[in-house]
């Protein structure tokens, strides 16, 4: 059984492309819905890769990928 090395790799939400570990301009942003009423707690995140980010289509990225999961 291979040894948990700490290193978890993360995909771009959008391209679904693995993220290196040396794109530093890659985030991930974590949303989170209450509704107090219903007693639901919910959370989204969502990871944009840095070359999206240079592109600046990462805001309209994350409205399309919000919209896409009801967000």
């Amino acid at each position: 059984m291979p040894e948990y090395s700490g290193y978890v790799p993360r995909k771009c939400s959008y391209t679904g492309k693995l993220i290196k570990v040396s794109d530093r301009a890659s985030v991930q942003l974590s949303f989170k819905k209450e509704d107090w009423e219903k007693g639901t707690n919910d959370s989204k995140s969502f990871v944009i890769c840095g070359t999206l980010r240079r592109q600046g289509k990462s805001d309209s990225i994350i409205n399309q990928l919000a919209e896409k999961e009801g967000w």
